[in-house]
Formats: structure tokens, C-alpha cells, sequence
């Protein structure tokens, strides 16, 4: 593991925009997989801004990680929380063609490691983590530490789902599928970002307390492709 400590917020995300950037110029196929939330959104400006000197940048293929199907009363699926943010984040604005994104769905979720490895493996995959430790949809009181990708059921067995769903406004998610640690440990390189003093018990827990199934970002300081990038406000504790 790898510790990247930075004063802001702001170098944070140049640093991390930088990152991928120069994975994208590579010359070949480059595969990434991206996090939306509200972490990543100032990388994603300065990410935009850099790319528009580049021109088009056909080579790169985008691999969604997680998902979570958002449904109406009548339980229609009316969107997709990770994708959705990422096409209003990222994808749309960049203008990247429907045909190099791969995005994590109910009929391709159970062999996307498979499609991954057709590709060519991850390149770089660029992941936050909430407070209650999860990262990815590798959630607290469910993460199967076993498997490449897996499907779970949301009950109100998981404390952090009513505030979830109470945030869906009138809408609600019954499952979600995830890629899991087995995945990541395939990955050439894996960023984990984290910003704010409000994060800041959650990084020491997850890098240096103890391994925690309840905890699930505590497992990701095992893989050897992991580097961290902390403002200071994150940072405090270490």
C-alpha cells in the first residue's frame, strides 16, 4: 500500500486527475473503472478540462463496478444510482460513446469479471469510501469477501439501508451487485480517495485498525496494486 498525504481538497483531485490521465495516453486498450459520489466531483472538472486538449480518446473503455437499480412504487426500474451519477458526473459531459462503456446491469452482473479479463484487465480503478467503511458496494453485515462479484438482497437487517432508501425520494432499491475484493486484487493499480475531517476515524480504522468484516475497507490495505490519496483533513488521525 501506498500513502499519498496532500494539503487540499483542490490537490487531491489534480493529483488524481493527473492519474488518469496518464493511464488514458497509454497506446493500447485502456480499461478504467471510475466511483461517482461527491468525492470524485472536482476531479471529474479537472479530468474534463484536461481531456478537452487530447482529443478523442477512443482507446479507453469504461467499466462500471457496482450498482444499485433504483425502482418506482409500481417497481419499474427508473435508473441506476452508480451509472446515473457517473453519466451525469463524467459520461456526459465528456462525450463518451455508449460503445466504450460497460456498465454493470441485472443481465451481465454475474460474469463481469469474465468481461473484464476478455478485455484485457483493469487498468486503473478509482474507488471512495464511505464512513461506516464500505467501498464499492461492499457493504457492512454483507460483504462476501470470497467472491469476484455477488448479488445482495437489501433488507432492514442493514442499518445503514433505511437511510439509503429514506434519500430516494419516494423511490426504493430492493438489491444491489458488486464487484468484491478477489476483483480488485486484479487490478493493475486502485486509488482509494478520501477527503474531510469527517472521514478522518474511518481512514485510521481502515488503515491501520484491525481486519473487520463489519468493516469492510479495513481489507483493502491487503492488496499490493493499492494507493491512497488523504487530504489532510482525512489524515488527521494517522
Amino acid at each position: 500500500m501506498k500513502k499519498i498525504i496532500v494539503n487540499s481538497y483542490e490537490e487531491l483531485s489534480e493529483l488524481t486527475a493527473n492519474i488518469v490521465v496518464s493511464t488514458m495516453l497509454q497506446d493500447k486498450q485502456v480499461n478504467l473503472s471510475l466511483t461517482a459520489g461527491s468525492t470524485p466531483k472536482r476531479m471529474y472538472e479537472l479530468l474534463l478540462e484536461k481531456m478537452s486538449h487530447l482529443g478523442e480518446l477512443t482507446n479507453i473503455h469504461y467499466y462500471t463496478f457496482d450498482e444499485t437499480p433504483i425502482r418506482n412504487q409500481e417497481g419499474q426500474v427508473v435508473g441506476f444510482d452508480n451509472f446515473d451519477g457517473l453519466k451525469q458526473s463524467f459520461f456526459e459531459p465528456a462525450k463518451i460513446a455508449e460503445s466504450q462503456i460497460v456498465a454493470m446491469q441485472d443481465d451481465n452482473y454475474s460474469n463481469f469479471p469474465e468481461l473484464i479479463s476478455a478485455a484485457g484487465g483493469l487498468d486503473l480503478m478509482v474507488i471512495g469510501m464511505g464512513d461506516d467503511g464500505h467501498f464499492c458496494a461492499n457493504m457492512p453485515e454483507c460483504t462476501q469477501f470470497d467472491k469476484a462479484v455477488y448479488r445482495v438482497k437489501l433488507t432492514n437487517d442493514f442499518p445503514w439501508n433505511a437511510p439509503y432508501q429514506e434519500g430516494l425520494k419516494g423511490n426504493y432499491s430492493d438489491y444491489m451487485y458488486t464487484l468484491g475484493l478477489p476483483s480488485l486484487l486484479k487490478v493493475q493499480r486502485v486509488i482509494l480517495i478520501v477527503k474531510g475531517a469527517s472521514k478522518a476515524a474511518a481512514v485510521k480504522r481502515a488503515l491501520t485498525g484491525p481486519l473487520d468484516q463489519n468493516f469492510p475497507a479495513s481489507y483493502l490495505r491487503l492488496l499490493p496494486n493499492l494507493t491512497v490519496i488523504l487530504d489532510q483533513e482525512a489524515a488527521q488521525q494517522l
